[in-house]
């Protein structure tokens, strides 16, 4: 498990200015979560915490392609699109995508819809469990 368990609030999307939008291929713009500075006492480094924040699992969607999460199987159930921007996603660990400096200077990921995992309810905190390997 990551020994990071609390990360830093998100901003308020009105606050963000990426200077990008989401393409056209099933794509979502988002802002990755950054760890807290601390753990209890110990201050982290930055070379730390950037790595803990290359791993990230949890993204704040700043925006939506119009074709994302709209394939042929999500059209047949006829439900609303289950994401918005700013839902919280969680992703699997070093998710695939391609990183961009935005305007204001924050680190934005261009993910798939194929590789969102789930939505953070509001108010809840979830961690990621690393899988064990068999010996």
């Amino acid at each position: 498990m990551s020994q990071f368990q609390k990360y830093k609030p998100f901003p308020a999307i009105e606050e963000l200015d990426p200077g990008i939008e989401a393409g056209w291929d099933f794509d979502l713009l988002c802002l990755r979560a950054e760890p807290e500075d601390r753990v209890g006492n110990i201050i982290i480094t930055a070379d730390t915490k950037e790595q803990e924040a290359a791993a990230s699992t949890r993204w704040l969607i700043v925006d939506i392609s119009a074709t994302a999460f709209m394939s042929q199987d999500w059209e047949r159930t006829g439900l609303p699109r289950p994401f918005n921007p700013g839902d919280i996603a969680l992703t699997k660990r070093y998710p695939p995508g391609q990183d961009f400096v935005g305007n204001d200077g924050r680190q934005y990921r261009m993910l798939k819809d194929k590789d969102i995992l789930a939505k953070l309810m509001p108010g809840k905190n979830v961690s990621v469990i690393e899988s064990k390997r068999a010996a």
